[in-house]
């Protein structure tokens, strides 16, 4: 009898240690995939990082320039066309109210 309970005792015991052990490879399966998100993630960032700060060092050079085509022409500035208004060539869009 008591060979008999030892026997049912172990079965229990391998039927949890396999739940368990099935818990555990489903968590390091999850905890790969998040890092694996959040890698992908910095990797996402740092690219616009890069991006945005070539935008900016591109900027200062332009406004460098300009400044130095405005210290050339001795002050004397010119209107240049605006972003919000078109040139003229341009049709304007006419927005019906609404």
């Amino acid at each position: 009898m008591k060979r008999r309970t030892l026997a049912v005792r172990n079965m229990r015991n391998y039927g949890r240690r396999y739940r368990l052990k099935k818990a555990e490879r489903m968590l390091r399966s999850r905890h790969a995939a998040e890092t694996r998100e959040l890698e992908d993630t910095l990797t996402t960032y740092a690219n616009q990082i890069q991006v945005l700060a070539l935008r900016n060092a591109e900027w200062e050079a332009e406004t460098a320039r300009l400044v130095e085509q405005l210290r050339q022409a001795g002050g004397s500035v010119s209107a240049l066309p605006s972003a919000e208004r078109p040139p003229s060539s341009v049709p304007t869009p006419r927005h019906s109210p609404g």
